[in-house]
C-alpha cells in the first residue's frame, strides 16, 4: 500500500507508516543520508540509513519519499496572520494550512493585529485541525476582548 501525505491532523487511529527511499536531514546530529523513517502512531520509533534494510514491517503503511527530505521540523518566527482586524490579509487558518504544507510545526505571530493580541506560539495543526481552529480562534477574540477592555 502507498500513501500520499497530507496535511490533515492525526489522530488515535494512526498505525505504523514507513517512509522509505528518503533523504534524512537532522542537523542537530549531523545525520545527513539516504534512509527511513519508521512511525507507531505519531511518535517516530526508527530512523536512519539501515532502518529497512530487510524492507518494511508488513502491517505498516509504505511511503515512498522519492529521495525528497525527511526534516525536524522547521519554526517560522516572523509569521503576519492579521486575524483579528485584517482578516483579508490573512487568517490563522491561512496561515496554518501554509504552513503545514511547507514543513512548518510552530508559528511566532507578529504583533500586527488590530487589536495587538499575545498569544505566544501556535502549532500549525492547531490552526487547521478541527477543535484547534475554534480553540486557537476563540483564544485571540478573548485576547482581543480583554485588550479592548483594557485589562
Amino acid at each position: 500500500m502507498t500513501g500520499v501525505w497530507t496535511a490533515a491532523r492525526p489522530d488515535d487511529t494512526i498505525g505504523k507508516t514507513a517512509y522509505v527511499n528518503a533523504r534524512l536531514i537532522d542537523p542537530a546530529s549531523g545525520l545527513d543520508s539516504d534512509g527511513g523513517l519508521l512511525t507507531s502512531g505519531e511518535i517516530i520509533s526508527e530512523v536512519g540509513p539501515d532502518v529497512f534494510k530487510n524492507g518494511p514491517p508488513k502491517d505498516a503503511e509504505v511511503i515512498d519519499c522519492a529521495g525528497k527530505c525527511l526534516i525536524p521540523g522547521l519554526v517560522d518566527i516572523r509569521v503576519q496572520i492579521r486575524e483579528p482586524g485584517q482578516e483579508n490579509k490573512g487568517t490563522i487558518e491561512s496561515a496554518g494550512r501554509s504552513a503545514t504544507a511547507g514543513g512548518v510545526t510552530t508559528l511566532v505571530c507578529l504583533p500586527n493585529t488590530k487589536p495587538v493580541v499575545i498569544v505566544g506560539a501556535m502549532r500549525p495543526a492547531d490552526a487547521v485541525g478541527s477543535d484547534g481552529l475554534r480553540n486557537f480562534a476563540n483564544a485571540v477574540r478573548v485576547a482581543a476582548d480583554d485588550d479592548a477592555a483594557g485589562r
